[in-house]
C-alpha cells in the first residue's frame, strides 16, 4: 500500500502521473512552525520528513510519501499567504525577481525514511503589476500555494525558469520521486 501524507491536489495529480495504482491519502497534520532546520533552505526537508514519520508510524506496513514546499525570495521564505495583504507583498516581491522553489521529500517504510531528497528550481516571474495581481487574487488560486502562486495558474503567471522543473514548483518534483518509487521496487 502507498500512502500520500498531503491533502494537496496538485501532489495527488502529480503522484498520478507517475504512479499508475490506487493509493491512499492521509495528510498529516503537524505544526509546521515547530519544525526546527539547520538552514531556512532545509526547512521544507525536515518539515516533509515530519510529515512522513507521523504518518508511517501510524502505518508500518505501507510506503509513505510526504513533501513540503517552500519559495526563497530576497532571503525571505514564502509559505503560504495569511491573507490576500500577505499575497500581495509577496506577490510584488516576486515579480522580476530571482527566487529558488525548494520541495523536501521522503518515503518512508516500517517507520524509517528510505529515500529522500531535497529538490531546488530556480525562477524568476513576469508582469505581476498592480492590476494583474488583484486580477489574480480574486481567483483564490494564490491562498492555498507557498509564495502565493500555482505556476500551473498559466493565464496569471509568467515565468522563466533557468533551472529545474516544472513539477517542483507545482510541490511535487517527479522526476526525483519517481527514481525513489523505482529504486523500492514499487513501479
Amino acid at each position: 500500500m502507498l500512502i500520500l501524507a498531503s491533502k494537496s491536489p496538485r501532489r495527488k495529480e502529480l503522484l498520478e502521473k507517475i504512479y499508475p495504482f490506487p493509493f491512499q491519502i492521509i495528510p498529516a497534520d503537524i505544526d509546521e512552525a515547530k519544525i526546527k532546520a539547520p538552514s531556512l533552505r532545509e526547512r521544507p526537508f525536515y518539515i516533509a520528513k515530519a510529515k512522513g514519520e507521523k504518518i508511517s508510524t501510524l502505518y508500518k506496513d505501507a510506503y509513505v510519501i510526504s513533501a513540503d514546499t517552500t519559495v526563497i525570495c530576497q532571503g525571505q521564505e514564502l509559505g503560504k499567504p495569511k491573507d490576500a495583504a500577505d499575497a500581495r507583498r509577496m506577490l510584488k516581491m516576486e515579480d522580476e525577481s530571482y527566487q529558488e522553489v525548494l520541495t523536501g521529500y521522503h518515503i518512508f517504510f516500517h517507520g524509517k525514511d528510505v529515500f529522500s531528497g531535497l529538490a531546488s528550481t530556480k525562477l524568476v516571474l513576469h508582469g505581476l503589476t498592480d492590476e494583474k495581481i488583484e486580477e489574480y487574487l480574486k481567483t483564490g488560486s494564490p491562498f492555498d500555494k507557498a509564495g502565493a502562486y500555482g505556476i500551473q495558474d498559466r493565464e496569471d503567471i509568467s515565468y522563466t525558469i533557468s533551472d529545474g522543473s516544472f513539477d517542483n514548483v507545482m510541490g511535487f518534483p517527479t522526476d526525483e520521486i519517481k527514481k525513489g518509487l523505482v529504486k523500492l521496487g514499487l513501479i
